[in-house]
């Protein structure tokens, strides 16, 4: 096998190959990869979640209309009138604004936007791993491809190191063993060359499943840094995005923690209504009225503490998720 078989093969291997480096093979893995797609909306599902939250303090208004139809007493008069009328229609804007409830939307609030960050966490994890994942069939593909370019040097050089002992057999200059094992190493050199091309194939198949790209690809050449000390790896560990997620999950549940338990807390609340539309009688030219209330739990069956119980168990859980990543 001279130079020019070799460079015919490796011309064959590469002719109609798509030339791909690193960063492009892992953004086509990304665009492609369900999982991130699904960190993404879960995410964005929490962040929609604390505006859910926050719209708790905020005041509720609406449009409101009733008719109601009643049976009429005979001989009703006066006031009772008033009440008796068959037809009592009425329409209206109601307003209702939280005044007071145990700060538990803040402590929600806290709670949804520490779930937030361990989803953009984990959001980070999963690119972290998916990079990984697209790394090692990418560096797999130019490893084989190298070898298999070595190898065909190697046969190039053997059938160049065969031709030159069949010249010295002839003039008595070497023995025919010597050839017969050139002959055997370019046999096994041609078999590895074989078994790296299905190898190959493997690796191709690997890398356009995990970027959903089509063809042959051509890894390019990539460069590495040199390692830093254990020290320093270790001491970035620690802000490892999946250890970051667990830590704020841990976050989340005690403030969970306090939601639950604050729902001993009173409840205050403003409501009003304007009314554009009355009954006939002595409410028709009364056109509003607002109303303050207060509400304090004394006993519902032992569901408070039943749910902070529950809440508790959550955060004794998280931490240990915590501690188990650390």
């Amino acid at each position: 096998m001279n130079a020019a078989v070799v460079a015919a093969a490796l011309a064959l291997s590469t002719a109609n190959a798509r030339p791909i480096t690193l960063p492009e093979a892992y953004k086509a893995a990304l665009q492609r990869s369900e999982t991130i797609a699904r960190d993404r909306e879960s995410l964005a599902e929490i962040n929609a979640r604390i505006d859910e939250i926050w719209s708790a303090v905020k005041p509720r208004v609406s449009f409101f209309a009733t008719e109601q139809v009643q049976d009429t007493p005979a001989g009703s008069s006066g006031l009772a009138s008033s009440f008796s009328q068959r037809y009592r229609p009425q329409a209206g804007i109601s307003a209702h604004q939280p005044l007071f409830s145990g700060f538990r939307e803040f402590m929600a609030a806290k709670a949804a936007s520490a779930q937030s960050e361990a989803s953009r966490s984990d959001l980070r994890r999963s690119e972290q791993k998916l990079y990984a994942d697209v790394a090692a069939a990418y560096l797999d593909l130019l490893s084989i491809q190298k070898e298999i370019s070595t190898r065909l040097e190697i046969a190039d050089l053997t059938g160049g190191r065969i031709k030159e002992l069949r010249q010295r057999e002839r003039v008595g200059r070497s023995r025919t063993s010597e050839v017969l094992a050139a002959e055997s190493l370019l046999s096994q050199v041609e078999s590895d060359v074989a078994s790296a091309r299905g190898r190959e194939r493997v690796a191709q198949f690997n890398l356009r499943f995990i970027t959903g790209l089509d063809g042959e690809l051509l890894p390019a050449e990539v460069s590495v840094s040199s390692p830093a000390a254990l020290a320093d790896y270790l001491k970035r560990a620690g802000s490892r995005p999946d250890v970051e997620a667990r830590r704020r999950d841990s976050d989340a549940a005690r403030f969970n923690v306090d939601v639950y338990k604050r729902q001993n807390w009173p409840t205050i609340a403003a409501d009003g209504n304007y009314y554009v539309k009355r009954p006939d009688g002595f409410q028709r030219d009364i056109k509003w009225d607002a109303t303050l209330s207060l509400s304090l739990p004394i006993y519902f069956g032992g569901a408070i503490s039943a749910q902070t119980e529950q809440a508790r168990a959550k955060s004794r859980g998280a931490d240990l998720d915590f501690a188990r990543t650390q």
